[in-house]
């Protein structure tokens, strides 16, 4: 009867340390969310790596302004010479003629280059935004494994004191004293560890999202509920529209539409453009007027290898969008998956430690004080409470970062950060 106790016990305290990580209760969640989304996109967008990309999109946008403008500019030619007691000169205009509408396949190129940049762009930002999400998921993760390694060893640290006060009163033996002093110097490398782990997650927000203030560090539980919403929502409309909406598929699209634009260019410029050249003058006494066309012959190169190589890049590009969209695809639903099962997993979780409490830490303490726990069970049911403290931890911290690479890979942050 004795034993049945001890064992209801144990697994009484298993279920009730557990309970601090049903997750925090997130205090006035919306009006926080909104500061804190401010913040996160404002830190995002500043980032150096976020700049650089912005500017090369920058560049993107100026070259495309400039395509519209005509490809040559005229040219003017003088010619001066003397003749006997003559003056001769000449003086003209020349004018090369865009006959095969090249302005417009080079502006078609540039809209297609600003195209590639923007997608670059957002991709980037996605890819930000994932970074600095997950340093916060795991450095709040870290900070909760580093608290429960302390409140362990303070724990321990205090039994060793009593396990001490008591060897003297001859309640427990010598063997007791040296399973305590075991147990504590295994937890001293649990929580170095712990503390270590804290220490580069913090290092890690601080690179990511340096102006971030302590009180923003901790994501706010209504994003948390969106992100959960769509998933529970996602089917096959809504996963064609993410696919062809993300920024790889963009990306590599616009890549392939870049490439069938260079080799137009490459046609057009297998067929060079007429030079007219109108001239004016004096020679002798006799003025002269003049009138030239030049056409440059494609006679030793007709560009037929580069013809040919822009039509293979072309068809390189292609398949390589189709790749792309095809793999993008596959990790959209494997993520979709993955976040799936660390859903149930959590959910069947709650519903396990719904409603359940009580002071359980007291009741293990009572009960190894008052001799119905040897100190070996003691330390035993201790471990089995960190493990399963910690355990629970990393489902939480793994849960959130299968959400925050669902929402990369479908590439939906703007949808999910929104204070509307």
């Amino acid at each position: 009867m004795k034993e049945c106790s001890k064992k209801r016990l144990v697994f009484v305290c298993l279920l009730v340390m557990c309970l601090p990580l049903a997750g925090p209760s997130i205090v006035n969640a919306s009006a926080n969310e909104i500061s804190w989304q401010v913040e996160l996109k404002q830190q995002v967008l500043q980032h150096p790596g976020i700049v650089a990309i912005k500017e090369k999109m920058n560049a993107a946008v100026s070259n495309f302004s400039g395509s519209s403008k005509p490809i040559y500019n005229p040219g003017i030619s003088t010619d001066v010479e003397r003749e006997g007691n003559s003056n001769n000169y000449r003086i003209g205009i020349t004018q090369a003629f865009d006959w095969q509408d090249k302005v417009a396949v080079r502006k078609t190129h540039a809209a297609f280059k600003l195209q590639a940049a923007k997608a670059s762009y957002q991709l980037a930002v996605q890819n930000q935004i994932a970074d600095s999400l997950a340093a916060l998921v795991s450095l709040q993760a870290d900070g909760r494994q580093a608290v429960l390694a302390r409140e362990q060893e303070a724990q321990l640290d205090t039994m060793l004191t009593w396990v001490n006060q008591r060897q003297k009163s001859g309640d427990v033996g010598q063997i007791d004293a040296e399973l305590t002093v075991l147990g504590l110097t295994q937890r001293l490398n649990v929580t170095a560890a712990a503390e270590a782990s804290l220490k580069k997650a913090k290092a890690r927000v601080d690179t990511a999202l340096p102006g971030l203030t302590n009180d923003l560090r901790i994501i706010p539980e209504s994003f948390w509920t969106r992100v959960v919403d769509m998933s529970k929502s996602a089917n096959s409309a809504s996963e064609i529209n993410w696919l062809e909406d993300h920024p790889v598929v963009l990306l590599a699209k616009a890549d392939w539409e870049k490439t069938k634009t260079i080799a137009k260019q490459v046609k057009q410029d297998a067929n060079p453009d007429p030079t007219v050249g109108l001239n004016a003058g004096k020679v002798g006494n006799n003025n002269v007027l003049g009138l030239s066309v030049s056409i440059p012959l494609t006679i030793r190169n007709n560009y037929s290898s580069e013809l040919k190589a822009a039509r293979q890049e072309a068809l390189s590009a292609e398949a390589e969008y189709y790749s792309l969209r095809r793999q993008q695809k596959g990790l959209i639903e494997s993520s979709l998956s993955v976040l799936q099962v660390y859903q149930s997993r959590v959910d069947r979780w709650r519903q396990l430690m719904n409603g359940r409490g009580g002071r359980g830490g007291q009741l293990i303490n009572q009960q190894w004080r008052s001799g119905d726990l040897s100190t070996p069970e003691y330390l035993l049911v201790m471990q089995q409470i960190s493990e399963s403290l910690s355990a629970g931890i990393e489902l939480e911290k793994q849960f959130k970062l299968a959400r925050i690479d669902w929402l990369l890979q479908i590439g939906q942050f703007n949808t999910v950060l929104s204070t509307q």
